[in-house]
């Protein structure tokens, strides 16, 4: 317990991370569950948001100027026609990737002087994806079905049908090795 109130808030961040512990499990169920019946709007919005209100995110001098303003109301403009997966398609190119995810990145990266590519958002493939079928976007049981089957002509199977899987980070060799000076200089 000493070593987590004293440890560096970064280092917090990064073992957090790459929990994923039963209740975690348990807690996506959970969301699932409270799901059923809801419109398919309104389901994605619980998916792609926090648990969060506005006096959690914005002080309270500047809450006036939202007025009664509601994020998930936005996906209704775009939540209008018979295919719900291909409307979270297009709110996602639309609002989602650019005013949120991409800007995360690019803010993140540019931190650190590094530029980002994301090269599946070239815009001749996401235009031919889009014409797809939309049985061929969405599995059950399979993420990234276009891809793995694509993929299965030049990669081995076993790496395709591998369990997902985060970026390592080594943290417990660098607490043992180059950062164990300043862990313990952090923790005492």
């Amino acid at each position: 317990n000493r070593l987590f109130t004293k440890c560096p808030k970064i280092i917090l961040n990064i073992l957090r991370n790459f929990v994923h512990s039963p209740a975690e499990k348990m807690r996506l169920y959970a969301k699932a569950l409270q799901n059923i019946g809801k419109s398919a709007s309104q389901t994605y919005y619980t998916w792609i948001s926090p648990n969060v209100s506005l006096p959690d995110i914005v002080h309270k001098d500047l809450q006036e100027h939202f007025g009664n303003y509601q994020a998930g109301k936005l996906l209704n403009e775009y939540f209008v026609s018979s295919s719900p997966v291909m409307d979270a398609r297009l709110f996602d190119l639309s609002v989602y990737l650019p005013y949120d995810l991409l800007k995360k990145v690019d803010m993140m990266t540019m931190s650190f002087g590094l530029e980002a590519r994301v090269p599946f958002l070239d815009h001749e493939l996401v235009e031919k994806a889009l014409q797809l079928p939309e049985e061929w976007h969405f599995d059950l049981f399979t993420e990234k079905k276009i891809l793995k089957e694509i993929a299965e002509k030049r990669i081995p199977r076993s790496i395709i049908k591998r369990k997902k899987h985060g970026f390592f980070v080594p943290v417990g060799k660098w607490f043992r090795n180059d950062l164990k000076d300043c862990l313990l200089d952090t923790i005492h």
